[in-house]
């Protein structure tokens, strides 16, 4: 195995991200894989986050995806 992506339903709600960012350190220290990626909505990620796990992410992880998306009216202004 070379790659791995976290995502489906939203990766850093576990923890509030400590899981995910367990995972991904796992990952590309003990593991070294070639590429780490992680999709999310972005709501949970906060800057002491990548502070703590940001060695693990550069240039380990190349990809961070960040889906937006709605299903309640209120939250597009109808």
């Amino acid at each position: 195995m070379e790659k791995v992506n976290f995502s489906g339903g939203e990766p850093f709600i576990v923890k509030r991200g400590t899981y995910v960012g367990e995972l991904v350190r796992y990952c590309k220290e003990d593991l070294q894989l070639a590429s780490v990626s992680i999709v999310s909505n972005g709501s949970l990620v906060t800057e002491p986050w990548f502070q703590k796990y940001g060695r693990s992410l550069n240039p380990g992880i190349q990809k961070y995806g960040t889906s937006l998306k709605t299903g309640s009216r209120n939250t597009v202004g109808h």
